[in-house]
């Protein structure tokens, strides 16, 4: 090991929109990948989009349908896991 070495620890986290970059190439919709992270869309804003939220970065109404249901079906399983 070199002595005052400032290399950064090689520990690889994922960027904080992996999930939502998984998604929208699953649903077809990896064009829309530079737009989201445009408006900096990460994981956890990406499950409380709504369609005016969609509409306002315009998403095209099919592509907005195919993200509210994910995201619909992402809650669904979330709930489902939680504690009752």
């Amino acid at each position: 090991m070199r002595s005052g070495s400032t290399m950064a620890p090689t520990i690889a986290t994922p960027p904080p929109d992996a999930a939502v970059r998984a998604l929208l190439t699953e649903l077809g919709l990896s064009h829309l990948i530079g737009v989201f992270a445009e408006h900096e869309v990460d994981d956890a804003a990406f499950v409380q989009l709504k369609d005016a939220d969609l509409r306002d970065i315009n998403i095209s109404r099919g592509n907005r349908r195919k993200i509210l249901t994910a995201i619909q079906k992402i809650k669904e399983r979330e709930s489902q896991w939680a504690p009752s």
